[in-house]
């Protein structure tokens, strides 16, 4: 599947993106994300020197809904309203087991050495604090065994943050060969259940609301009767 425009204007554009696709460039060498949206302003649009500013990114296995900027001034105004925590962001996952709805905190570190975070005492060095809500949609089962649809709304965007929560909480996301352990020692590519289905924000230049919504359609979402 290829990338796709959902809106654009003179400021930013709205873009989904599939799954394996990297938001921007990375040591694989493949196309990303970034590169694309640069070549269509050159080829499409006959830009010469075309910005693209990444404001926000998304995990490579993860599909969805991703925002660039088109400008400096549009990308430091996006970069703010995500760390001020006023662009909402939601996501769709398929998890392990049927979760209760709740609000989940808890102290999150990265490991460099193996890209990967953890939840850790709260007075371990160089902790911070994750918070999403989780509100559970459908159940069933997939081969003799409980997993669930869940939206999941982040207050604080931290590194592998759902993967790790749910992980902890013993709800891992199907696919997960980072964090779950049903997957870990499964060869080739397995494609996580996790997709940033919208995103809500105020448009920097005309301060009006902005609302996009995708819906996930390959497997195993497809498993799941998900309305728009």
């Amino acid at each position: 599947m290829e990338p796709k425009i959902i809106y654009e204007d003179n400021s930013l554009i709205v873009c989904y993106k599939p799954p394996k696709w990297p938001v921007q460039e990375d040591t694989s060498g493949d196309l990303d994300l970034k590169t694309c949206l640069e070549n269509y302003m050159t080829q499409e649009k006959k830009y010469e020197n075309p910005y693209i500013g990444v404001v926000h990114r998304l995990d490579r296995p993860v599909g969805g809904l991703v925002l660039f900027s088109k400008n400096p001034k549009t990308s430091h105004k996006l970069s703010l309203a995500f760390q001020n925590r006023t662009i909402k962001k939601s996501y769709l996952a398929i998890v392990e087991g049927i979760p209760k709805d709740g609000t989940w905190k808890h102290p999150i570190k990265k490991r460099f050495k193996t890209n990967t975070s953890h939840v850790v005492d709260s007075n371990t060095p160089k902790a911070k604090e994750a918070i999403m809500s989780l509100v559970t949609l459908q159940s069933l089962k997939i081969d003799e065994k409980d997993y669930s649809l869940v939206r999941i709304n982040l207050q604080t965007g931290r590194h592998h943050q759902i993967r790790v929560q749910c992980a902890h909480m013993n709800h891992p996301l199907w696919g997960d060969t980072k964090y779950n352990p049903s997957f870990q020692n499964l060869k080739g590519w397995h494609q996580i259940a996790l997709f940033a289905e919208a995103i809500d924000f105020i448009h920097p230049k005309t301060n009006k609301t902005m609302s996009f919504k995708c819906i996930p359609e390959d497997y195993p979402f497809s498993l799941f009767n998900i309305e728009n």
